[in-house]
């Protein structure tokens, strides 16, 4: 079976036959942490969730500011600053 997935705006196509479970959730967290960075580095903050906080959205800035927010409609809301990542070369846990 083929599966579009989209992970920030880029569109792919994956043979899901060809591949088993661990590898699919690999490619797209390797996708996704590569639009993630690319994202920072152009200035545009990121949403994300962490699992040190969970159940939390964090919005995290370009120069390493983390915020944990909650949004509602196009309102949002920053409940708390945290501490910024320890790794700033990938945002997911399993990489740190």
């Amino acid at each position: 079976m083929d599966v579009n997935i989209i992970t920030f705006g880029l569109r792919k196509r994956i043979n899901t036959q060809m591949w088993d479970d661990e590898k699919i959730i690999a490619a797209l967290e390797k996708d996704a942490d590569w639009g993630a960075m690319k994202m920072l580095s152009n200035g545009v903050p990121i949403y994300y969730r962490d699992l040190e906080y969970p159940n939390k959205k964090i919005k995290e800035y370009p120069n390493g500011k983390r915020f944990i927010v909650i949004t509602q409609g196009r309102t949002e809301t920053m409940l708390e600053e945290i501490p910024p990542r320890k790794d700033r070369k990938s945002v997911w846990p399993s990489s740190q």
